[in-house]
């Protein structure tokens, strides 16, 4: 879980035309981590990213960055992976109110 927080948080990555500048699956699955309340490994937060985090930190930086993202980024990445277009819908569609719920106890019990 921490190597999926540090991709999300400090991996840019371009696609095509559009200039969208992040993995949705990387979000993803950083959010199926969260909802099973995965506990990162301290020690990669501390060495392996351009700085070190504890969970919190890293929590509290990736908040700013979730609210920078647009629908149709994470979608542009997960549409293509999905059978059902229903499904990634609505996931996108929840995906903001879901992160911050499960931050929160990441930020306040972990």
């Amino acid at each position: 879980m921490a190597g999926k927080m540090l991709a999300c948080l400090e991996y840019n990555f371009q696609r095509g035309k559009e200039g969208v500048l992040i993995k949705g699956r990387d979000f993803y699955d950083l959010v199926w981590f969260m909802q099973k309340r995965v506990v990162p490994l301290k020690e990669k937060l501390a060495k392996d990213g351009k700085q070190p985090y504890t969970t919190q930190a890293v929590m509290l930086a990736l908040e700013k960055k979730v609210a920078s993202i647009k629908s149709r980024d994470l979608a542009a990445d997960l549409l293509p992976l999905f059978e059902s277009r229903v499904f990634i819908d609505a996931w996108i569609e929840a995906f903001y109110t879901n992160f911050a719920d499960y931050a929160e106890y990441y930020i306040s019990h972990v």
